[in-house]
């Protein structure tokens, strides 16, 4: 969804989908996780990778979500619990005339002594700024890169049975302090000059290397 208009998609088959949703790097000491959209493996492939990575008690954690377009709600639900653990407001939805907050369910992964880092660019969207923006809201993560899209729609999916689908919106989400980030996006603490993806990741981590221990 791009503006108010609503399009019918035609979806591929899961067998024709190569790229993976998930990718860890270690870059030295440093941790890079890589998720290239919210989908309900890229949940279960998290916790697990939450897990591994923190056996090997790092001091940072950089979660890429650049060019991520979001995906499931659940999705950010796991990956905030594994940040910030059970029972923190994540969202405040606006849903005709009302407003719910939704809550984290999940148990912790990764330890409050660990520093998070989000990589964002203009192309991270929904669900990714939506992680981004609620872990930089509660002081748990600094968030690098560039300023995001700013699509703020909850959206419901009908998939008819030719294999097309309808997404519908039914609801707006804000941040925890009633922010909407609509068309604004998530403004990083740290503005990545360069626009080579390659160039950004060399950017973000010599700025972690040259941090005082």
């Amino acid at each position: 969804r791009r503006g108010s208009a609503e399009k019918v998609l035609s979806l591929r088959r899961a067998n024709e989908i190569r790229a993976p949703e998930i990718e860890v790097k270690w870059h030295g000491a440093i941790p890079v996780v890589s998720l290239v959209q919210f989908g309900q493996t890229t949940a279960n492939l998290f916790v697990d990778v939450a897990e591994d990575v923190a056996k090997q008690s790092p001091d940072v954690f950089v979660l890429d979500l650049r060019g991520n377009p979001g995906g499931l709600l659940n999705a950010a639900n796991v990956l905030l619990s594994a940040f910030m653990g059970p029972d923190k407001v994540f969202l405040r939805l606006k849903q005709r005339g009302t407003m719910n907050e939704l809550k984290t369910t999940y148990e912790q992964k990764i330890g409050d002594a660990v520093h998070i880092y989000v990589l964002v660019d203009e192309y991270s969207a929904a669900g990714a700024e939506i992680v981004a923006t609620i872990l930089q809201e509660y002081g748990r993560a600094t968030v690098a890169g560039r300023q995001t899209g700013g699509y703020t729609t909850i959206q419901e999916v009908s998939v008819f049975t030719n294999g097309d689908m309808l997404k519908i919106t039914v609801a707006e989400w804000l941040t925890t302090k009633g922010l909407s980030l609509h068309q604004k996006g998530v403004q990083p603490d740290i503005l990545l000059s360069s626009d080579d993806p390659q160039e950004q990741m060399q950017q973000i981590l010599g700025i972690i290397r040259s941090l005082p221990k």
